[in-house]
């Protein structure tokens, strides 16, 4: 890394991992995080008590979560 490039804090692992478990326990039915280090929109359906990674959403019939990660800057 050089002296024009920053490291941000990552909250990743809390977005997977608290967060998750807080969207669950309301009965959201999917959440979307986005990793902002590697430019990636992941999506989670939440059903049966738990979450799983989803790459069609759910909410938004039709949209692939991947055509989402082609609009990278």
């Amino acid at each position: 890394m050089n002296q024009t490039q920053t490291q941000l804090p990552t909250y990743l692992a809390d977005d997977k991992g608290e967060k998750g478990l807080l969207y669950e326990a309301v009965n959201v039915a999917e959440y979307w995080i986005v990793d902002v280090q590697n430019v990636e929109i992941i999506a989670f359906a939440v059903a049966d008590g738990g979450s799983r990674k989803i790459d069609r959403s759910q909410v938004l019939p039709g949209l692939d979560i991947s055509l989402l990660n082609e609009f990278q800057s």
